[in-house]
């Protein structure tokens, strides 16, 4: 309890303070619990079932989407033997505590107020700041789809904890300046892209931080950017790897495919559809008003 005992006034806390730690990590470790309790412990029907038997060989026709969730699957599977209903399903609550740990670590590194020097690096945060990440964080724990995802076997709670990890890396930049974060986060941001299409409308967003991030470093500079460049091209091939997987398997006969370009068009074309699908076709112009331009305002 004393950890949750936070002052609102100004005084500055630091991140990486021992309490900070602890209480990021004590989310972490209640959220856990939270979804292993009401973890289902058999391959929950509906889409969970059906995308862990697409990649696991068990359907007819594999998957063409989402490989990296599909080969984590297969590696856990191949391991945990009887009880990879289980241990996938664990996986995926392992992944949404994650999330949320992440969630935690990145609002408490928003910035509230313009300061003086909005160039400075920031090391620490005040008391409100702790409490609004504290809000997040379990609103995102206690968000109903993500709750679903993240109790049963499902790639939506793996491709959140990538998406958030790339943008923890860059904030992580901001603040240290170490180049690694900033490479890690890039080819992180590939990868997921492979794997949740969502994140293609959300280039628009990363891009311009990315590139603002650089510049309060002092990083924005050609040799730069054609090294985010090619770890983003590197990032994407987990499609040119499973384009090349599907031709081995019989499904490719079977779906007349003609050469690995085919496959490789199709592979697009599903997160295309999963995308349009995505989007609401009704009020969308609404949606973006009031959430969208008020939050690139910010």
């Amino acid at each position: 309890m004393a950890i949750l005992r936070v002052s609102m006034s100004q005084s500055q806390v630091s991140f990486d303070a021992p309490k900070t730690r602890a209480l990021g990590a004590s989310l972490f470790i209640s959220v856990l619990i939270l979804y292993l309790a009401t973890l289902s412990r058999v391959f929950f029907p509906g889409d969970s079932a059906r995308l862990v038997a697409e990649h696991l060989g068990v359907a007819t026709f594999p998957a063409m989407t989402r490989s990296l969730w599909g080969w984590c699957v297969s590696a856990l599977a191949l391991v945990s033997g009887s009880k990879s209903a289980l241990v996938l399903n664990a996986f995926s609550a392992l992944c949404g505590a994650g999330s949320v740990w992440l969630m935690f670590a990145l609002m408490l590194r928003l910035r509230f107020e313009r300061q003086r020097d909005d160039t400075a690096p920031r090391t620490s945060c005040t008391g409100a700041q702790i409490v609004s990440a504290v809000v997040a964080a379990m609103a995102l724990a206690t968000c109903l789809p993500v709750w679903i995802v993240a109790t049963r076997a499902h790639p939506l709670s793996f491709d959140l904890l990538l998406s958030l990890l790339a943008f923890y890396l860059l904030v992580r930049f901001d603040e240290t300046k170490r180049p690694a974060l900033l490479n890690a986060s890039v080819l992180l941001y590939g990868l997921a892209l492979t794997e949740f299409p969502s994140l293609f409308p959300l280039v628009l967003f990363y891009g311009p931080l990315l590139l603002m991030v650089l510049l309060r470093s002092g990083g924005l500079r050609a040799m730069v950017l054609l090294r985010l460049a090619a770890l983003m091209l590197l990032g994407l091939a987990p499609y040119f790897i499973a384009a090349g997987l599907y031709m081995r398997e019989p499904a490719y006969e079977w779906r007349a495919f003609e050469g690995y370009f085919q496959v490789l068009w199709y592979i697009w074309l599903e997160q295309y559809l999963t995308l349009s699908r995505s989007l609401p076709q009704v009020g969308w112009l609404t949606v973006g008003m009031m959430s969208v331009v008020p939050c690139s305002f910010v």
